[in-house]
């Protein structure tokens, strides 16, 4: 067993493989190799070495070109098929040039000629494992991607078979393993079951082991990984199926936050090959990303099977279920809560309800309520309030419900359920109804009074929008109380007598005034119960004016019909005749906008109500026929609110109205002629200030207002403001006549105000958050603690300062002046609306800056016009600064790029001295045309960074082609001409955030298709590298080169002028013209 994160200790500069027929000469090579730190093995046949490659890995392979049996170009191919970034060298002694390019193209690294020197070997071997090296690292920095890609792919799936699929045929890719396989832990823990099985024993899927067996079970026991090699003969992790097929595997445990989520195992059977370390360290990074995602994904399993169980109990409840925010909003509801509301689906209520306080409760104040005892209780039982349905009707909705709040304690939304209990109400309603009314006619008011209350009793209770009595008066029957009606309504309706041309009144077949309208009908008993709108007591009713208009001949409504009614907008209409005997003496009246109030059983409690209305009425109309006068007398003192009383000089009470009872439970009979400390109704600390009070009073003076506190016969406080003056009597102060008025209520409306003003002062002072208010001119008029710590200065200090004044300057967050009219008092001012969210900087007054974000809003006063602002401010100091540090972090990242690209292009020029300075030169250059044409940013960042490198593929291209001072030859060429090729090959797998291998790969083409290496047209060649090519060629013309000297700039403007449209880009080449002819652009 060795744990994966184990080194070989024997390090050595690379591996070699070193191939030669020659026994002697291949010997002394790999001896020689050694001694420079190589690891080396050698071989004399191709084959051989081809055995041991597919075994082993090694760096480097240097195979003679000629040799029998398998030659050297074949060995290189068959080697780049096992390991594609084995870097090949070909050592010949017979070869032309011509084989060294076949060679070359087939992916040999580079060629020597025998007989060689050490010192001219070990360069070229120094170069190819730095190449090496590249490619792997590239490798592995392209494999870490792919699994981080991974990992973002598979972050929100909720499939967990397709999430374990793909991590398995990661693991399979990434180790190039015969077999992976990933076994979960079971619920109980105590076991672990086969989840995914790729390349090996499918019929293990779905096995079960004990988490005590195993390597698995040693692995997922103690938290640790192992890499084992051969058979297993460790007793504490022996196999439950010992297999001798495996040559190496490695088990990984999947851990999410030091939880067990799986075990990972991958196996190597059908080679001796090894996992390196590059493989085993990117199967952890992938064990260590999809890990918490598997946890993720088995919770939200988990989770969604719960939501459905809970959805299902939601979605077929018989009560009503809902979620909503303090601000009315739904979040949710069921299909019950919806149709307590008269809704066909959930969605359709929160799609029309936004606010459900305002337009649900009748009574927005009773939603109000609702929200208080949420906030003070964290929950309600049985709340009842009155509801608006889809349809215009209401219905009485009973509630249940509590908060729902955060970890912190923050308050996140109400939850609860709804049930209509419209039935339960109205016959609660109907009782209580005729309770109130029985208990109101045996009261001894007056018919107005008595017929007031009764109509506000129906009112309350029915929710109709008007009510009215009409009562006769000589020959008609006006409306005598009403409630709800419009002006215009009762002028146009109020009297029923029908009048001829002359305006008189027209009299009916038994000489009576004949009444109009339904109205009339009902008054004169024209009623036929054989009809739905009649009933067998004489009243009428429909739940549609405008449908019983259309259904209804003239003569079936019994008499002339007005319908203003109907005109007016009412269409649940019932009118009831009030009684006295057989005599019908008026009409019970009720009118609404809405259809379908009304149904039999109601008109039937209706009528009731209505007789017994007609019996009180007729009686009480007879009792205020002989208690007129009397009335008139005692009216006044028996119904005054305030209490009036006596007290004479003996301090004794002489007298006092009967409104003492309504305000301190006693009878006047109760107090009159006791001392005022014998009846004990002021309080104690009271009574020596009263005794002052009343010998200031009978010295003459008067008292205009002062509050007593007085004992209620109960124990309860009354607060009164008592005013007093002497009653004379022969010009002397005989006693003290008081006037005192209940203000206990207005008292204690006092102190709820200065509770409620004493917990906003306590909000302002406490808020984490800073809170400046201004007036209308801009100068802080509050600020709060946390404003004070914001600013640096204390409350004091601030008061008085205008906002954004040149002693207080304001700036945006890159230090430029804030315009005055941009900031937030500014804005709130001249939109009348808040404003959030806006971003400044200021200098605090220990000179420190502080970034803010500022919420504002204005305050009115009681005409509408803004009084002041209220401003919110937040100190994201901390943010900035973090986001400035996360700019520098990328600046850095952009930098070691660039300075990654200068190394690369330094390789280059260290092999081609006279070239030094060309690919710099024609980034330039290409940047200018590039600019000059307005390409994007990202495309001259793309382009500079190519230019840059362009010509790295010269690394393959022997050192001594490259500076030949002569001509070169044909084949010479052609092997240059394998650079853009090599450079493609060795750029495409870098990250690259831009095409620069493709840009290099193709700045040898034309667009005519003359070009080189793919011979591509005109738009099949990126715009990036058509400049690079007309940029490459004016530098190569202007610049000095082994086998000529420089040939001048404007040689090379005559070269591209002349091939303008052929070779290069038209735009491209007048860029470049423009540049040099008119910008005086030079090559630096």
């Amino acid at each position: 067993m060795k744990n994966i994160a184990q080194k070989d200790s024997n390090y050595t500069i690379g591996r070699i493989i070193v191939v030669d027929d020659e026994a002697e000469l291949m010997s002394a090579l790999c001896e020689t190799l050694e001694r420079q730190g190589y690891e080396t093995a050698g071989f004399l046949t191709g084959e051989e070495a081809l055995a041991v490659l597919k075994e082993r890995e090694f760096d480097l392979l240097l195979t003679d070109l000629m040799m029998p049996g398998m030659d050297g170009i074949e060995l290189i191919r068959a080697g780049l098929a096992i390991d594609p970034n084995l870097i090949s060298i070909i050592m010949t002694g017979h070869g032309t040039v011509q084989t060294a390019v076949e060679a070359m193209k087939t992916g040999a690294f580079d060629y020597m000629l025998k007989p060689f020197k050490l010192n001219t070997l070990l360069p070229l071997l120094s170069r190819a494992m730095q190449v090496r090296n590249l490619r792997l690292e590239n490798m592995q920095l392209k494999e870490t991607v792919a699994i981080h890609e991974l990992g973002k792919a598979i972050a929100f799936s909720s499939d967990l078979n397709a999430i374990l699929n793909k991590i398995a045929d990661a693991a399979l890719q990434q180790c190039s393993a015969d077999e992976v396989s990933i076994m979960l832990p079971t619920k109980s823990g105590r076991e672990l079951y086969v989840a995914v099985v790729r390349g090996g024993r499918t019929e293990n899927l779905g096995e079960h082991a004990p988490i005590e067996q195993g390597v698995a079970g040693w692995v997922a026991r103690n938290r640790e990984s192992v890499v084992l090699r051969g058979e297993v003969d460790d007793p504490r992790m022996a196999p439950i199926r010992p297999r001798s097929d495996i040559h190496i595997a490695v088990s990984m445990p999947m851990l999410s936050q030091s939880k067990l989520v799986g075990v990972l195992n991958v196996n190597i059977t059908k080679s001796h090959r090894q996992f390196t370390l590059g493989q085993l360290k990117a199967l952890s990074i992938l064990v260590s990303i999809v890990s918490p995602i598997l946890e993720n994904t088995a919770l939200y399993i988990q989770i969604r099977k719960a939501e459905e169980e809970y959805r299902s109990i939601f979605e077929n409840a018989i009560e009503g279920i809902f979620q909503r925010t303090p601000d009315g909003r739904l979040l949710s509801a069921n299909p019950s809560f919806a149709r307590v509301f008269g809704y066909d689906s959930p969605e359709e209520l929160m799609e029309n309800v936004t606010n459900f306080v305002h337009q649900i409760h009748v009574d927005p104040d009773r939603g109000a309520e609702f929200n208080r005892l949420m906030d003070t209780a964290g929950e309600v039982r049985n709340f009842e309030y009155q509801a608006h349905r889809k349809d215009g009707s209401r219905a009485w909705i009973s509630a249940n419900a509590h908060t729902v709040r955060d970890e912190k304690g923050v308050l996140l939304h109400y939850e609860g359920m709804s049930e209509d209990v419209t039935e339960r109400k109205f016959s609660e309603s109907r009782l209580k109804l005729a309770k109130e009314i029985l208990e109101t006619l045996n009261r001894s008011n007056d018919v107005q009074k008595l017929i007031n209350d009764i109509l506000h009793l129906l009112k309350e209770n029915t929710s109709f929008e008007a009510v009215g009595i009409r009562l006769k008066k000589g020959e008609d029957y006006p409306y005598f109380v009403t409630n709800g009606f419009s002006a215009s309504f009762l002028e146009a309706e109020n009297f029923l007598c029908a009048r001829d041309a002359e305006g008189g009144i027209v009299l009916d077949s038994t000489g009576n005034p004949y009444l109009e309208c339904m109205c009339g009908n009902v008054l004169r008993g024209r009623t036929d119960p054989t009809q739905p709108y009649f009933t067998e007591n004489g009243s009428f009713w429909t739940n549609s004016t405008t449908k019983h208009l259309t259904e209804k001949s003239v003569n079936e409504y019994q008499g002339r019909i007005r319908n203003r009614c109907n005109s007016e907008g009412y269409e649940s209409l019932a009118l009831i005749p009030l009684r006295s005997g057989e005599e019908i003496i008026g009409l019970l009246q009720l009118s609404d906008s809405r259809q379908n109030l009304f149904t039999l059983d109601m008109i039937r409690f209706l009528e009731g109500i209505g007789a017994s209305i007609g019996i009180a009425i007729a009686r009480r109309r007879s009792v205020e026929a002989l208690r007129e006068s009397e009335e008139k007398y005692r009216l006044h003192f028996e119904n005054v609110t305030d209490m009036i009383f006596s007290i004479d000089s003996e301090m004794k009470l002489l007298s006092i109205s009967p409104s003492v009872e309504k305000v301190l439970g006693y009878r006047p009979e109760e107090l009159t002629g006791k001392p005022i400390y014998e009846v004990q109704v002021l309080a104690r600390d009271h009574l020596e200030e009263a005794y002052s009070d009343i010998r200031y009073v009978l010295a003459g003076k008067k008292i205009p207002g002062k509050v007593y506190e007085f004992i209620a016969k109960d124990g309860a406080l009354r607060c009164c403001e008592i005013s007093a003056a002497p009653l004379l009597h022969d010009g002397r102060a005989a006693a003290v006549i008081c006037v005192a008025r209940d203000i206990t209520e207005r008292k204690q409306a006092e102190e709820w105000l200065l509770r409620e003003r004493s917990m906003v002062d306590r909000i302002m002072k406490t808020s984490p958050a800073g809170i400046i208010v201004a007036d209308r001119d801009g100068r802080i008029v509050f600020a709060n603690k946390r404003a004070e710590g914001i600013y640096g200065l204390t409350a004091e200090e601030m008061t008085g300062r205008a906002y954004g004044s040149p002693e207080w300057p304001v700036t945006d967050f890159d230090g430029n002046p804030f315009p005055i009219e941009n900031l937030p008092f500014a804005k709130v001012i001249s939109s009348g609306s808040p404003v959030y969210g806006m971003r400044h900087a200021i200098t605090s007054s220990e000179d420190r800056r502080v970034y803010l974000s500022v919420n504002g809003a204005p305050i009115h006063d009681k005409k509408g016009n803004i009084s002041e602002v209220v401003f919110t401010i937040d100190d994201v100091t901390e943010r900035r600064l973090a986001e400035e540090k996360i700019g520098e972090t990328i600046g850095k990242l952009k930098r070691g790029i660039d300075d990654t690209i200068r190394a690369m292009a330094m390789i280059v020029e260290e092999r081609d001295p006279y070239t030094a300075g060309h690919q710099e030169r024609v980034a330039n250059l290409s940047v200018a045309i590039a600019q000059d044409l307005n390409l994007s940013e990202e495309q001259i960042s793309g382009i500079r960074m190519a230019g840059m490198i362009h010509d790295i593929g010269k690394m393959k291209v022997p050192a001594e082609i490259l500076s030949k001072p002569t001509q070169l030859s044909h084949l010479e060429l052609e092997l240059i001409k394998t650079h853009a090729e090599v450079g493609y090959r060795i750029l495409e797998p870098i990250a690259f955030p831009y095409p620069v291998a493709k840009i290099a790969h193709q700045h040898h083409e034309r667009i005519n298709g003359s070009g080189y290496p793919q011979g591509l047209k005109g738009d099949e060649i990126l715009i990036e590298a058509r400049i690079l090519a007309v940029a490459d060629v004016v530098e190569a013309m202007a610049s000095h080169r082994p086998y000529r000297p420089a040939l001048g700039i404007d040689a090379a403007l005559e070269e591209i002028e002349k091939n303008r449209g052929v070779f290069y880009e038209n735009a491209i080449t007048d860029a470049c013209l423009r540049l040099f002819r008119e910008k005086g652009f030079q090559l630096t």
